[in-house]
């Protein structure tokens, strides 16, 4: 089973800009190599190595992650990116404003050898994580997903010392 290092935390990727931003999220990915996320909540507690962008209805890119930059709050985020406007952050409506954040740089895009759909299951901006390996040979997401979660599991009821084929 791959380890946690080799799981991939993928995300839909709007077109539209984060708020006060010159430029799209989809622009911060493809063209930064750059993306941000709250820490913690229903986000990542600690930093992942890899990211996946959907849009479209399929997985466009997956990147490793080459650095990491932690922040007070999303305020802080707009010191690291000159098309971010830190005072659209000053009164903050969403209280993941306040959250600490992670700053990625990203390297190059994986080539995708085939196209990968979202599947049924993978919707509007819910995030998932899949192992790097089934992700990159699933037809869609959401079968690298549930596979995912069939290796996370089988490997919980194994014997300490076992080892099982994925």
């Amino acid at each position: 089973m791959p380890s946690e290092s080799e799981r991939v935390y993928v995300v839909s990727l709007s077109a539209d800009s984060p708020s006060g931003s010159r430029i799209s999220w989809r622009d911060i990915v493809q063209l930064k190599r750059r993306f941000f996320l709250p820490i913690g909540g229903l986000f990542p507690k600690e930093p992942v190595s890899w990211l996946g962008f959907r849009f479209d209805s399929k997985l466009q890119a997956v990147h490793k992650v080459e650095r990491v930059i932690e922040v007070p709050n999303l305020a802080a985020v707009a010191s690291h990116f000159p098309e971010l406007d830190p005072a659209a952050f000053d009164r903050p409506a969403d209280p993941t404003h306040a959250l600490p954040h992670f700053v990625y740089t990203l390297g190059e895009s994986i080539e995708l050898e085939h196209e990968i759909v979202n599947g049924q299951s993978v919707v509007g901006a819910r995030r998932i994580w899949a192992d790097l390996d089934l992700l990159l040979s699933c037809e869609s997401i959401a079968e690298a997903e549930r596979l995912t979660r069939h290796r996370i599991a089988r490997a919980a009821i194994l014997p300490k010392g076992d080892v099982a084929a994925s």
